[in-house]
Formats: structure tokens, C-alpha cells, sequence
């Protein structure tokens, strides 16, 4: 194809004339030649031309050049094991001219990832480079800090109190740790958030609504880890009072643009279990509200994605159980049917649709609409939900509830469920307890014949299968 100029575009041709400008030894030439041969870019993929082209660019001291430079090598970009000392010492130099990005990389060098190369922490230093390029308005720097000083660091050790006193008594190398700091946290949030980034306004709402945490606990049961934490916060005049004003406007921006924390927004407002993760102490439930939020996030511009999919599911098992909002049967329909428009598969959301014509759920019921949807379920992935409703559908053919009775469907989905159980036992993250009870109840069936013919093979096998999950 031409280029804008007229002439025909060669790569090729491209490359040996930069390379002839290259060695004329400006700087520009020389760093993207560099970059040509490390990505292969009309010239054949050369690592070692790439970092002899990008290491005399950055002699001239431009510190963009040194900070891609720095951070290729820092990432073994070339191929080798890195010489951690070089990129560090090139790095620096472009964070000295105050290069944002290379003091970001070097702040989070040293507060964490150069334990991984076989270096010791410095978290002291990695704060000073991430301030730097915090003052200088770099937004990912921002984040980072208030997420360092929200949880402290490293996590596993720092957000535990009883370490933080072990650390005391035990006088432990201080630079090598980051301790919360809410004061701090929330100075850094601010300013991400202001420039607009919506992980920092989310996290700064948490802040203020948890008065200076982002997880106080897993749910609305204060731990006493929090106290400590709130305690020795005060003591030490870094402590955030609570504002769930505050809290629930900076909330309220994050979810403006993002349906993802529009359906955020929804949960907290909804007051789910307390045992959820990171749900806020003490949030305002209001049903309107979290209705409100949900929809958004259903009605999102991506509402015809994959992604959005989920928030009109949970949607509509929202409306269809009272999870939160209020029950509205018509509601669950409709948000259902959307699930379908954009994944006519979908097993939740065809077995719950069927649900609704066999029970007459806010309609009459219907057991042959029922029938009709429920027989084009085909479950080509699952979960335990999935289990859950094969079981439902067993127990519903088997009995002749909401659907005509039949024996046939009641063994084909049988058959479903031992084929899935087969695949995925093996999951950690499945609940034994009662999928061990589905089993053996299909055992039970077939001892007494309840609803399919009585097979003592077939139960003996179903209890062999309960015995091995």
C-alpha cells in the first residue's frame, strides 16, 4: 500500500535506511532501529543488534530512551538473565530527570518485585521514587501508593496487627515494610481519583465508609483486627474518620462510567450476606437504590457482550428471588429473555425462564412452555449452579412438577449429571457436601423406583459416586 506520500510501503527499505541514519549517530534512529530489530519489524528479529542499537541511543541521555532501555533488560526482554544492576543504574538516570515512568518502575522495583530477583527491599527508597512520580501528577503512582498505605505491605504480614508488634518488639529492618496508613492512603486516592481513574475513586469511597480500611473484616462483623488497626492508626494521627457521605459520592463517581462498579454500587446497597467479601461496614441498605445501580450496569452500552451478560443475570435472579430488591416476577422474565439474546445457551438463564412458566411465577403457568425450554438445555460447560439445576430438572421430570411427567427426560438428565460429576469432581471449589446428597437422592430413586424404573445396579452405582466425591 502507499503511504501518504505516494510511495509504495517496504519495510524492508524502511530498515536499511534507518540504519544508514542510525549510524550517523542521532539518537531517534538509533532507538528505533533498536526497536525494529527486537520486534522483527522489516528486518529478521535480532535481539542482539536490538540491545546494540537501543543501548547507544540511550548514551545521549534521552530518558525516554533509557527508561524502555532499562525496563527491557529489568524484564529479560532480551533473552537472557537480566543484569538487574545495569537496568536499575539506567533507569535511574531517566528517574533523575524526574521520566515519571521510570520512577514508577523503580518504586515498585524496590517496595516488592526485587525480592523475586534475589535482592533485598527497600521499601523507603521504592516510596521515594513512587512520591516523586506521584508529585509530578503520575496517576498510576497515585493508585499505588494509596493501595500500599491501604493495606501496608506486604500484605500477608503488614495487614495482621499482632505482626506489626512483633516487628516492634523484635526491632525487624523497618525499610523492608510498608504499615497502613489511612491519612496517606486517602491523600494519594484523592488525587488519582480527581484525575479521573474509577479503581481510585471506588477504593477511596471503601475508604472513607470503612473509616480508613478497605476490607475492615469478610462482612459487617467488625473484626478485631480492625480496632487494633483503628487504634493504633489514632495513636499514631494517621486515623480516617468514617463519612458515608463522602464515601457513597466517591462511590456514586466510580460507578458513573463503569458498570462494573455500577454493579458494585448495586451489591452494597442491596446488603448482601455478611459474610460477602469486601462488603462495607455498616452501609445504608435501599432497595430503590440498589435497583437502580443493577439496572445500569444490566443496561450498560456493552449490554450485548459476554461480559455484560452477568450483571443481567444476576439481575433477574435478583427479581426473581428478592435478593436485595424487591420480588418482580415480569422483571426476571424480561432480563432472562435478554440473558438469551445474547447467549441462546445459557443454562441459568433457560432454566430459571422455564422456572417461571412451570410454577406460574407472575404468569399462568404453562407446563408445555416449560417443557419446551427446559428440553433445549444442553449443558456444554457447568458449574454448581449447573448441578443444581440438572438436579432440579431430574426431581421436575421424575415427579411431573411444573412439567408433563417423563421418565425418558428424568434419565437423560441423569446421565448429564453423571457426565459433568465425572469431569469436575476434582474441583476444589465445589460443594461436596451437597452434591454428595444429590447423588445419593438419585440413588434413592432408583432403590424405590420414585419417578424412574427400579434399577438396584443403577443405585448401588449412584452411591458408589456419592462415596467417591
Amino acid at each position: 500500500s502507499a503511504t501518504p506520500l505516494g510511495v509504495e510501503q517496504d519495510r524492508t527499505k524502511a530498515a536499511y535506511w534507518l540504519e544508514k541514519a542510525a549510524e550517523q549517530g542521532e539518537d531517534s534512529h538509533q532507538f528505533e532501529l533498536g526497536i525494529l530489530y527486537f520486534e522483527g519489524n522489516g528486518v529478521q528479529c535480532d535481539h542482539k543488534k536490538a540491545e546494540y542499537w537501543l543501548e547507544k541511543s540511550v548514551l545521549q541521555g534521552n530518558p525516554k530512551f533509557q527508561y524502555v532501555f532499562g525496563l527491557k533488560i529489568l524484564n529479560r526482554d532480551f533473552g537472557y538473565f537480566s543484569d538487574t544492576d545495569k537496568a536499575l543504574n539506567i533507569l535511574e538516570k531517566a528517574a533523575n530527570k524526574n521520566y515519571s515512568d521510570a520512577q514508577y518502575e523503580l518504586g515498585i522495583w524496590y517496595c516488592d518485585i526485587c525480592e523475586s530477583f534475589g535482592k533485598s527491599k527497600n521499601t523507603k527508597l521504592g516510596l521515594k521514587w513512587l512520591e516523586d512520580a506521584a508529585n509530578a501528577g503520575h496517576l498510576i503512582s497515585q493508585k499505588k501508593l494509596g493501595f500500599l498505605y491501604a493495606h501496608g505491605w506486604p500484605l500477608s504480614d503488614c495487614i495482621h496487627p499482632f505482626a506489626i508488634i512483633d516487628y516492634i518488639m523484635n526491632f525487624k529492618n523497618w525499610d523492608s515494610y510498608i504499615f497502613l496508613n489511612p491519612k496517606a492512603s486517602v491523600k494519594w486516592l484523592t488525587k488519582a481519583a480527581e484525575n479521573g481513574d474509577t479503581e481510585a475513586q471506588h477504593d477511596l469511597g471503601l475508604l472513607y465508609i470503612n473509616g480508613g480500611l478497605l476490607k475492615p473484616d469478610y462482612g459487617r462483623r467488625l473484626s478485631y483486627e480492625y480496632w487494633i488497626h483503628k487504634f493504633i492508626a489514632y495513636i499514631t494521627g494517621v486515623d480516617v474518620p468514617k463519612n458515608i457521605k463522602t464515601g457513597i459520592y466517591w462511590l456514586t463517581k466510580a460507578a458513573e462510567f463503569s458498570e462494573y462498579y455500577q454493579y458494585k454500587l448495586g451489591w452494597y446497597f442491596a446488603g448482601d450476606d455478611d459474610r460477602a467479601k469486601g462488603m462495607p461496614y455498616n452501609f445504608p441498605e435501599d432497595e430503590k437504590k440498589a435497583e437502580l445501580w443493577f439496572i445500569k450496569a444490566a443496561e450498560s452500552e456493552s449490554r450485548k457482550s459476554d461480559k455484560n451478560l452477568t450483571y443481567q443475570y444476576e439481575l433477574a435472579r435478583r427479581y426473581l428471588w428478592g435478593w436485595g430488591i424487591r420480588k418482580n416476577f415480569p422483571s426476571a422474565k424480561f432480563w432472562f429473555e435478554k440473558c438469551l439474546e445474547i447467549r441462546n445457551d445459557y443454562i441459568g438463564a433457560l432454566y430459571y425462564l422455564g422456572e417461571i412458566y412451570a410454577d406460574g411465577l407472575g404468569i399462568k403457568n404453562d407446563p408445555h412452555k416449560a417443557d419446551k425450554i427446559f428440553s433445549t438445555l444442553n449443558a456444554k460447560d457447568t458449574d454448581f449452579d449447573s448441578f443444581y439445576i440438572l438436579f432440579n430438572l431430574i426431581s421436575r421430570y421424575a415427579d411431573g412438577n411444573g412439567v408433563p411427567n417423563n421418565q425418558d427426560k428424568a434419565l437423560h438428565f441423569i446421565k448429564l449429571f453423571s457426565y459433568w460429576i465425572d469431569i469436575y469432581k476434582e474441583k476444589p471449589d465445589l460443594n461436596r457436601v451437597l452434591l454428595k446428597q444429590f447423588c445419593e437422592k438419585i440413588a434413592n430413586r432408583f432403590k424405590q423406583g420414585k419417578g424412574i424404573p427400579m434399577d438396584f445396579e443403577k443405585a448401588e452405582f449412584w452411591l458408589v459416586k456419592a462415596k467417591s466425591i
